[in-house]
C-alpha cells in the first residue's frame, strides 16, 4: 500500500477544487442556457394565449348587427364540424353574447328554450331581412 505525502495530499486537493469550480461553471452555463430556453417556450407560449384570446374574442357577439350574421354562420359552421348538440349551441351562443346582445339574450329567456328558438329570434332582432321586392330588383 502506498503511501501519500502530504504535498500529494493537497496537490490532489488543488486539483479537485479547480475540476469542482470548473464543473460548477459548466453547470452554471448549462443552467443559463436552459433558462434561455425556458424563457423563449414561455414567450411562445404567451403570444399563443395572445392569439387564442383574440380568435375567442372574435366569436363574441355584441350587438352589432352589421356582424350578426356572420357570427351566427360561425356558429352553426362550427357545430357541424364539431357535430355539437343543440344544445351545446345554445349554451355557447348565450356565453359568447356581450353587452347589448347579452342584454337582449336576458330579455328573451322566456321565450327560447331551444337552439332553434334561439337562431329565430335571434334573426328577427339582429338580422335584416331583405324584402322580396329589393331581391328581385338585385336580380333584374
Amino acid at each position: 500500500m502506498a503511501m501519500h505525502t502530504e504535498d500529494e495530499f493537497d496537490n490532489f486537493q488543488e486539483q479537485t477544487q479547480e475540476k469542482g469550480v470548473i464543473d460548477l461553471a459548466k453547470m452554471v452555463g448549462q443552467l443559463m442556457v436552459e433558462n434561455q430556453k425556458r424563457d423563449q417556450i414561455l414567450d411562445n407560449l404567451l403570444s399563443k394565449l395572445t392569439l387564442e384570446n383574440q380568435k375567442i374574442y372574435q366569436l363574441l357577439f355584441d350587438g352589432n348587427r352589421n356582424k350578426a350574421e356572420v357570427w351566427l354562420k360561425n356558429l352553426d359552421s362550427a357545430q357541424i364540424l364539431h357535430e355539437l348538440p343543440d344544445n351545446y349551441m345554445l349554451e355557447t351562443a348565450r356565453t359568447r353574447m356581450i353587452e347589448a346582445a347579452y342584454q337582449w339574450y336576458w330579455t328573451k329567456t322566456r321565450e327560447i328554450h331551444t337552439w332553434q328558438d334561439f337562431r329565430d329570434n335571434f334573426k328577427k332582432t339582429f338580422i335584416k331581412e331583405e324584402s322580396m321586392t329589393s331581391k328581385v330588383e338585385e336580380d333584374n
